[in-house]
């Protein structure tokens, strides 16, 4: 399964505390999950378009492009 995801065009971001304090900060602003929160966090760095079917990414719209 490994190999099949290293050939997606995707980037695996470690949940380090680069990430996980921006993450907080979102999370302690709107209401959504913390494990959302650890998608939206890289994808606002990186001005990424973020790629879901979740529908409570809508929450968060203004903050990132949601695709």
């Amino acid at each position: 399964m490994t190999a099949v995801v290293d050939q997606l065009p995707i980037t695996i971001v470690d949940a380090d505390r680069k990430l996980i304090f921006p993450a907080a900060h979102v999370k302690a602003r709107l209401s959504v999950s913390f494990a959302d929160t650890l998608a939206l966090a890289p994808a606002q760095e990186k001005q990424a378009i973020l790629v879901t079917g979740d529908p409570e990414f809508r929450k968060v719209e203004q903050l990132v492009t949601i695709e």
